[in-house]
C-alpha cells in the first residue's frame, strides 16, 4: 500500500471539502498517536517534522511532488483568469 494512504484524508486531497470535517469526525492516525504517547511518557519532545507530517502528509513525498502540486494550482488559476479576461473578446469576435 502507498506510504501516505493511511495518513492522507479527503480534506488533504480536496481542500474545498475541509468544511465537511465539522459534520464527520475523522479518526486520528493511530501510529502518530502511539508515537506521541510514547514520546510523552519518556518526556522527549516530538520532532517538528513529525508534527508537520501529521498536518500535511504530502511532506513525506518530498519537494518534487509538492512543487508539482503548487505548479498545478498556479496553472489552474491562470487558466481561470485567462478565461475570464478573454470571454468578452471571444463574445465580440463571435458576432
Amino acid at each position: 500500500m502507498h506510504p501516505i494512504a493511511s495518513t492522507a484524508k479527503y480534506y488533504h486531497i480536496m481542500p474545498c471539502l475541509k468544511p465537511l470535517t465539522r459534520c464527520r469526525k475523522s479518526q486520528p492516525n493511530f501510529n502518530h498517536a502511539l508515537k506521541d504517547a510514547i514520546l510523552d511518557d519518556m518526556a522527549i519532545p516530538m520532532p517538528e517534522n513529525d508534527k508537520d507530517v501529521s498536518e500535511d502528509p504530502f511532506i513525506l513525498l518530498g519537494y518534487g511532488i509538492n512543487s508539482f502540486f503548487d505548479l498545478m494550482n498556479q496553472l489552474f488559476w491562470m487558466a481561470i483568469l485567462i478565461t475570464i479576461f478573454f470571454m468578452p473578446l471571444m463574445m465580440e469576435f463571435s458576432k
